[in-house]
């Protein structure tokens, strides 16, 4: 009789539910998902030739802009706007000062091209009909400046929302493991096939340039480099 009283529904334990349980699940279920989107782009960029070719980082800064998104939405919906702040790290100043300072390359100006080698020289010439060369920037080649701005832009990007996202230690370890986990496999991969070289990277696609590769790498000093920030991440 006890045991029937004690599992009817009058005597079931309640889950109560509050609006600030609720913006609190809401919250955790959308930064969830923006941690998740983050880490996937993280891990599979190494993996598309270090994320090198224009059709590929279109799919991948599209996967940070709706990280972003993601993490903006979940700050919106936060009932305590005071929990769990985290700092902006002094780290981020440099990438900034990088945006600003090629974007300062794009302001009007006397052109250096034309003041060093002369308006008429067939360098400049060619850059003008074939580089987009704008008369009047510091830079010689804008629409290259234009494309490395947003490239850094979106690396800045990257790392502010890794500083958001993964703020908590639980958090972190996860992103340090994921990375490291990355690193090793792709030190694997590229040993078996440096070891079975056929000239063709991941065994099927040819070069289109002359390089010395390394796993999914064109270039070997990239994979390094790569190789050294999965080191330092398994480090913790």
């Amino acid at each position: 009789m006890s045991t029937t009283l004690h599992n009817s529904p009058r005597h079931r334990k309640r889950r109560i539910t509050t609006p600030l349980t609720e913006s609190f699940q809401r919250r955790s279920g959308i930064r969830l998902s923006a941690q998740v989107l983050l880490l996937a782009v993280l891990l599979i960029s190494p993996w598309t030739l270090g994320g090198v070719d224009y059709h590929t980082q279109t799919y991948l800064f599209a996967g940070l802009i709706v990280s972003a998104l993601l993490w903006f939405l979940s700050m919106v919906c936060d009932a305590e706007p005071e929990r769990d702040r985290s700092r902006l790290p002094m780290l981020l100043l440099p990438l900034v000062l990088g945006v600003i300072y090629g974007s300062l390359q794009l302001i009007p100006m006397a052109s250096l091209s034309e003041t060093q080698l002369g308006p008429e020289s067939d360098l400049v010439q060619n850059l003008e009909q074939g580089a987009g060369l704008v008369r009047g920037s510091i830079s010689i080649y804008p629409l290259e400046t234009r494309v490395q701005i947003a490239t850094l832009s979106f690396a800045l990007l990257a790392f502010f929302l890794a500083t958001q996202l993964f703020s908590s230690r639980k958090s972190q370890i996860w992103l340090f493991g994921a990375l490291a986990v990355s690193g090793l496999t792709l030190s694997f991969f590229g040993i078996a096939q440096k070891l079975s070289w056929n000239g063709h990277l991941f065994w099927s696609g040819p070069l289109v340039v002359d390089g010395k590769p390394f796993a999914s790498y064109v270039n070997r000093n990239n994979a390094a480099g790569y190789l050294n920030m999965t080191l330092g991440a398994a480090f913790g």
